[in-house]
């Protein structure tokens, strides 16, 4: 069957129409989803950085997140060049991190996919997010890492091991020192970090002076990227040594000091939140 020109206009004009529908019910789609977690099962440990100064008191929440039935811990050190991460390794074996048990280190193997869908619990190291991320991308572990997640299984992250939770890491303060196929992270919660977390205007001490520190704030970084972004998650900004506990559906903000989290939404006043504070309600709908 031959078409007019028109008529061919009228069927190409149609078929945009289509795919252009079929783009908006999957944002649509995507929308209504992104307020929950990747699973109803999750449990994760999600740590700003920054521990070593509260050494007790996240060894004490890491024993009491992984509690009896978890005898090794898979370390993921992609954010760290080799050298420091063999140094980190030490360090979490000298300070009993996470006590008497295992720690396998994922550099060590040469099929992750394998050691991490056997992997009682998985903790990602800190260090650079785009070079983390870019890692997992190489090796093809972003589903294994959200099914992972999925059957409930612990995760654990600090600093980058934390943002890369989030559905992309466009709140890394890092800086990109290689560029990841994209910024879209692990989606295993429906919000955004900020980890390092300083509130208010920097100074740096020169001699007897305090000169403040010209950049831009983390409240000013939150707003423009709400103020870049139509369709955008929140951001909670995670002070050094504090943490998230993710379990049953609930979240709850830990903190071995009285040092409050914020979040910040699209379009409204940033909130506060004290420490043992249930902010399920704030972050998921």
């Amino acid at each position: 069957m031959q078409y007019t020109k028109q008529q061919n206009r009228f069927r190409v004009f149609f078929l945009l129409i289509v795919l252009c529908l079929g783009f908006v019910s999957k944002a649509e789609a995507h929308d209504q989803s992104s307020k929950r977690f990747i699973s109803p099962c999750a449990r994760m440990f999600l740590e700003s950085g920054g521990m070593a100064p509260h050494l007790t008191f996240v060894k004490d929440q890491v024993e009491k997140f992984l509690g009896n039935n978890v005898d090794e811990v898979v370390i993921i050190f992609y954010a760290l060049n080799r050298t420091d991460s063999q140094k980190e390794l030490e360090l979490a074996h000298k300070y009993k991190v996470f006590g008497d048990r295992r720690l396998i280190d994922l550099d060590d193997h040469t099929d992750p996919k394998l050691v991490l869908k056997n992997a009682q619990a998985v903790w990602v190291h800190g260090g650079n997010t785009f070079l983390l991320l870019d890692r997992l991308y190489q090796y093809d572990l972003i589903p294994t890492l959200q099914d992972f997640v999925s059957q409930g299984k612990p995760y654990m992250g600090t600093s980058a091991g934390t943002a890369i939770a989030a559905p992309t890491i466009k709140t890394s303060h890092d800086w990109p020192i290689v560029y990841p196929p994209s910024f879209d992270a692990l989606s295993l919660v429906p919000f955004q970090f900020s980890v390092h977390f300083t509130p208010g205007l920097l100074y740096n001490r020169k001699g007897r002076r305090f000169v403040r520190f010209r950049a831009e704030t983390r409240e000013r970084r939150a707003e423009e990227f709400h103020q870049l972004h139509q369709n955008t998650a929140d951001i909670i900004g995670l002070p050094e040594g504090s943490l998230l506990l993710i379990e049953n559906n609930k979240i709850i903000y830990k903190s071995p000091t009285d040092e409050q989290a914020v979040i910040f939404r699209k379009g409204k006043n940033s909130e506060s939140v004290a420490p043992d504070t249930d902010i399920t309600d704030k972050l998921i709908d």
